[in-house]
């Protein structure tokens, strides 16, 4: 009978690793599905608040601030690629270090989970948009959200 009982036991455990593995492999493909969505909403978040800001680009550096990371468990997969704007006082480079150490930065706030941050890194970006009226990234953010609404249902009637 001991035989009997640890054949069983071998053949459960078996059978619960595959288990196990397949649901892992599932969730994994799951959340590469996710990540290539939110890279979707980020670059065309970037877009557009890069082609619709109703600002003046005068340094260039807020329209090169403006950028994304995707983080898994607080650890970047994917980060939009930095673009520098000219304008007629400046050309731009110091908004591309911005946004990068921005979104250095926000890391360390989402530790868990996936999550995508888009930035305008320049320290003005929020007195352009709430004194001035402007849009820097309201449009965008608008729009991305809706769509992340949308990726989120997709994949949980699909999954």
């Amino acid at each position: 009978m001991g035989k009997r009982k640890a054949s069983v036991r071998m053949f459960a455990k078996g059978w619960l690793d595959q288990i196990k593995a397949d649901a892992n492999a599932q969730i994994e493909d799951a959340i590469a599905e996710t990540i290539t969505g939110l890279a979707a909403i980020g670059e065309h978040a970037v877009s557009i608040a890069r082609d619709n800001g109703s600002y003046n680009n005068v340094t260039g550096n807020l329209r090169s601030s403006i950028g994304y990371v995707i983080l898994r468990d607080g650890e970047p997969v994917l980060q939009g690629e930095s673009r520098q704007f000219s304008g007629p006082k400046g050309d731009g480079k110091e908004g591309v270090q911005v946004a990068e150490a921005l979104l250095d930065q926000l890391r360390s706030e989402y530790p868990s989970g996936l999550v995508l941050i888009v930035c305008a890194g320049m320290n003005y970006a929020s007195f352009v948009e709430d004194v001035h009226g402007l849009d820097v990234l309201t449009s965008a953010q608008l729009d991305t959200e809706q769509q992340a609404e949308e990726m989120v249902k997709e994949l949980f009637t699909r999954h």
